[in-house]
């Protein structure tokens, strides 16, 4: 059950292409756990669901970037639908458009 909330969630924001969201993000989307929604987004990526990507070109010394995450230095996972998985989503009309 988590996973549809969360492809489906992912495929009404429109989480494909270059746009993308960080974990908390999606796990907000779904009213879950951050920890529990890492588990089935990395669940899901290594079934080719999904792509996970690193932000980039964030500074270290950027105090308004990091002072809304946890870990200086750390960089959030972003997370998309795979273009397999788009293709396939409307193929299936598993989700209305």
């Amino acid at each position: 059950m988590p996973r549809k909330k969360i492809l489906e969630n992912m495929w009404t924001e429109g989480l494909v292409g270059f746009d993308s969201r960080e974990t908390t993000e999606i796990a907000d989307m779904v009213n879950m756990p951050a920890a529990s929604a890492l588990l089935v987004l990395e669940d899901m990526m290594m079934l080719d669901l999904i792509e996970r990507q690193r932000e980039q070109g964030v500074n270290d010394d950027d105090e308004v970037y990091w002072s809304s995450h946890k870990k200086k230095g750390r960089q959030p996972y972003r997370w998309k639908l795979a273009d397999k998985t788009v293709d396939l989503i409307k193929a299936s009309e598993l989700f209305k458009f």
